[in-house]
Formats: structure tokens, C-alpha cells, sequence
């Protein structure tokens, strides 16, 4: 198929944390593919015009960087790859910022089903209140999301919706780390507060005091390099507070590099087989599938998180034991050769869908071609053209 592919960055197949990336390299091999950001989206218009494409994918998330993607997606319908639950904030700020105040609370009320929705200064958390989903999902012909429960919820939340999930395509970096005495952990630096750093340090430096073998056996590895962290870290550290719907990319490419990963206890991990480091044991029923990472309760995070590294610090085994079952949980899920012929089927099957139409209540404004006015001109004066 041929296929018009939108993001907002070029893609980089050698990052580990660039999931979509990879899974473009993959489908190159079976399907034409255009890339297209924000400086040659406009592109689309006359290539399409010219030879139609297949399908338009569209990566979507709560970011500026993601603006350029809305027109586009409202006028070529196609499949969307959802990487948050709300896309309020980016979107209201967009409008906002371009004087389209009243288009933002348009848009709003239709996602919320009602005739107004005004905008309270936006405050911590109105992106939550106001998801603003409703416009590209149900202009979409179909969607797709990292989790069964993420794809569950919302399409109870918009039934007339075409929701799926599919995991996430993680490619194995070539970084193959040798089990030995003493342990690096690694926390990939994205230069948000979430990181955790300062509660990763402190955890770390009581860790040390506690160990009864030297104390410069464990270490910390800290860069923004995912693949540096990964080459130099026994364990990856991956803390960051997950932003609803947002796939755990970084600690899947842990588990694909064979380390030990740590996470946080929420639900974006409730389904992964984990241990529970107050008690050592398995945290949930998962039968036999071993656990596959550390979990850490979030009302006790810095201690937990001490007694995790303190343990697999100087536990060689048991590292040995999370690290290879992170991998075999990995290839099973995610592995770019597993992921994509489920995605070749999904694009099979929405490439069929026809567009669905407009359901009441739709904003106008979402149509608008910026022909209007010239419209309403010509039908004042009686004259027709063959261009609009």
C-alpha cells in the first residue's frame, strides 16, 4: 500500500525509545511510505490529488509539536495512533494563541456532548476535564492505542468510535552487558521533574550505606543517550510518572536490551507480572509467567526504591532471572516482527473503512476550507465556478 505517514519528527530507527520509528523501518519493506511534518505536510494535498494514497496515518499526542497534524487528519480520514487521553491542552492553547477562543470552547462542548463548554483560564487538570478526543477520533476511520484498557474505556466514552489496541514495536539494541559482581543503574535524562532524580540519588546513596559489601559496587549512570544508558546499566531505573495513554516506551527498551527494569506500581504496569520489593514477592495473579520487572508503590516510593537497589545490587541471580524474563516478555509483545503483521492487518482492514460522516453537533468550523467568504460573495452575485 501506499501510505502518507504524519509526525512531527523525522524518524530515527537507531533509538531505542523512538517506537514508531522502528516499526516504519519494518513496514518499508512492504509498503510505500511518506513521511510528512510540519514543514511538508501541505505536501499531501497536491500528492494525494495526484495519486491517492492507500491510507493517512497520523501519530497524535498532547504536544505543540503535534498542532500541524489536526486539519489534516479532519480532512483525509485515516487511522490514528493515539499516544495520550487527552488532548486538551496542546489543542486549547493552539486556538487560543491563533484568537480562536470560541473554536476551543466549539470544540470542548462537542467533546463533552453539550451546547457550551467555556474556557476557565485553563487551569492544572482542565485537560483532563475537557479530553478534547471526540473531534479526531470519531473523524478518524480507525484508531489505535498501546492498551487493551486504554482502548476499552474510550470506546465506552465514544461509542461511535473505532478504538483498537496494539503494542508497541521496541527494537533490541546490539548491547549485549555480561553478568557480574556490583551493579549500574541507569535513569535515561528527558529533563522533566518526573524523572525522579533527586529521589533516585538520595535512594541510591542509602542503598550504599546499607550494603554490607563495598559500597562502589553500585553506581548511577545519568544521560539523556538511551542507548548510552542502556550500554552502561545493569538495571534501568524508569520512573517516569506516566502520562495518561502514553505507551512505557522506556522500560520496554529496557527489557528489550536484557536489563532489569524498575517501574512504578499504577496502571499502566497492572498487567505486567512484577515484584513487590517490601516483600519480594509477586505482586497480582498472573499463574506461572515470571515476573519480568520490579514494581515500586507509589506511597512509599524513595524507600522501596532503596530496598530495590539495595537488593539488586547485590543479588546477581536474581537479576540474571528479571532480566531474562524482561526479554522473553519482550519478544513475545513486542518485537518489531511481532508487532508488525497485527499492524499490516490493521492497515488492511481501515484501508476497506469508509470514512464516517459527520455526527450531529459537529463543530463547522472543523470544515472550514477558508472559502467561505469567497462563496458567499459569488452567490450574492449570481456566478458559479468549477474550482470550489
Amino acid at each position: 500500500m501506499r501510505l502518507a505517514w504524519f509526525r512531527p519528527t523525522r524518524p530515527e530507527p537507531n533509538d531505542p525509545l523512538d517506537d514508531t520509528a522502528q516499526l516504519i523501518h519494518v513496514l518499508r519493506d512492504r509498503h510505500a511510505i511518506d513521511l510528512f511534518d510540519a514543514r511538508r505536510a501541505h505536501d499531501v494535498v497536491w500528492m494525494h490529488a495526484r495519486h491517492a494514497f492507500d491510507l493517512h496515518i497520523y501519530e497524535l499526542d498532547d504536544t505543540p509539536g503535534h498542532q500541524f497534524i489536526w486539519p489534516y487528519l479532519l480532512n483525509y480520514p485515516g487511522l490514528v495512533l493515539l499516544r495520550s487521553l487527552t488532548l486538551g491542552a496542546s489543542r486549547t492553547a493552539a486556538l487560543v494563541r491563533e484568537g480562536r477562543a470560541a473554536d476551543a470552547m466549539r470544540e470542548r462542548a462537542f467533546d463533552l456532548g453539550r451546547h457550551d463548554a467555556p474556557i476557565p483560564g485553563v487551569p492544572r487538570g482542565a485537560s483532563r476535564i475537557w479530553p478534547m478526543l471526540r473531534a479526531p477520533l470519531v473523524a478518524s476511520r480507525a484508531c489505535i492505542v498501546p492498551r487493551v484498557s486504554m482502548a476499552d474505556a474510550l470506546r465506552v466514552r465514544y461509542p461511535d468510535a473505532r478504538v483498537a489496541a496494539l503494542p508497541v514495536a521496541v527494537s533490541a539494541p546490539a548491547l549485549r552487558r555480561p553478568i557480574h559482581e556490583g551493579c549500574t543503574f541507569g535513569v535515561i535524562a528527558t529533563g522533566d521533574p518526573r524523572d525522579r532524580l533527586a529521589i533516585v540519588r538520595r535512594a541510591l546513596q542509602r542503598a550504599r550505606e546499607g550494603l554490607t559489601v563495598d559500597r562502589a559496587s553500585i553506581d548511577l549512570h545519568v544521560e539523556a543517550d538511551a542507548r548510552q544508558v542502556l550500554a552502561m546499566s545493569d538495571v534501568l531505573v524508569a520512573l517516569q510518572w506516566p502520562a495518561p495513554g502514553a505507551p512505557l516506551v522506556q522500560a520496554i527498551a529496557g527489557m528489550a536490551a536484557a536489563r532489569v527494569v524498575v517501574v512504578f506500581d499504577t496502571a499502566e504496569t497492572a498487567d505486567w507480572p512484577s515484584l513487590d520489593p517490601q516483600t519480594w514477592h509477586e505482586r497480582g495473579l498472573f499463574g506461572s509467567a515470571p515476573p519480568i520487572c520490579v514494581s515500586l508503590d507509589l506511597r512509599d516510593e524513595e524507600h522501596s526504591l532503596m530496598v530495590a537497589m539495595r537488593r539488586l545490587g547485590a543479588d546477581v541471580a536474581l537479576r540474571q532471572r528479571l532480566a531474562a524474563a524482561g526479554e522473553a516478555y519482550w519478544r513475545e509483545h513486542h518485537a518489531p516482527e511481532r508487532v508488525a503483521p497485527m499492524f499490516d492487518q490493521v492497515l488492511r482492514e481501515t484501508s476497506t473503512i469508509i470514512a464516517p460522516p459527520r455526527p450531529p453537533g459537529w463543530p463547522a468550523h472543523l470544515d472550514a476550507d477558508g472559502t467561505a467568504r469567497l462563496r458567499e460573495l459569488l452567490d450574492e452575485i449570481g456566478v458559479t465556478v468549477d474550482f470550489l
